[in-house]
């Protein structure tokens, strides 16, 4: 973890929520097939993540510290899924889940995750 003065601005963490859906009762069996919460677990973290990293990104821009961003908000969305969400572990300097919860048909999770905001900077930058 970064100490100093200059914490803030080298990292800085983003709480979401995510949530997976499980698969449907097996009829013959009345029961989950097997790894289905395994795999809920895993899409609410994943969705966690992206939210969290979203949110580091609009924090960039709307503050004004990020590069120059030419492109509106459409454009900026599409490209943060399609050039940031594959590299997020890249940026991604620690994640902690906060909270896990379900019901019946879903899974979810609140995370915090703290981002190496230079690296997502950079990221932005090759959007110009």
């Amino acid at each position: 973890m970064q100490t100093g003065p200059h914490a803030s601005e080298l990292e800085r963490s983003f709480t979401a929520d995510g949530s997976g859906q499980f698969h449907e009762i097996d009829p013959r069996t009345g029961r989950e097939p097997a790894g289905s919460g395994l795999l809920a677990r895993a899409a609410a973290v994943r969705q966690a993540q992206e939210a969290a990293l979203r949110k580091a990104v609009a924090a960039l821009v709307t503050r004004g510290t990020a590069r120059p961003v030419h492109l509106a908000g459409g454009q900026l969305d599409a490209f943060v899924e399609r050039e940031m969400v594959p590299r997020i572990f890249d940026l991604i300097e620690r994640r902690v889940v906060i909270d896990e919860s379900r019901d019946d048909k879903t899974y979810f999770v609140t995370m915090s995750v703290v981002f190496d905001m230079p690296a997502v900077n950079e990221a932005l930058a090759e959007l110009g």
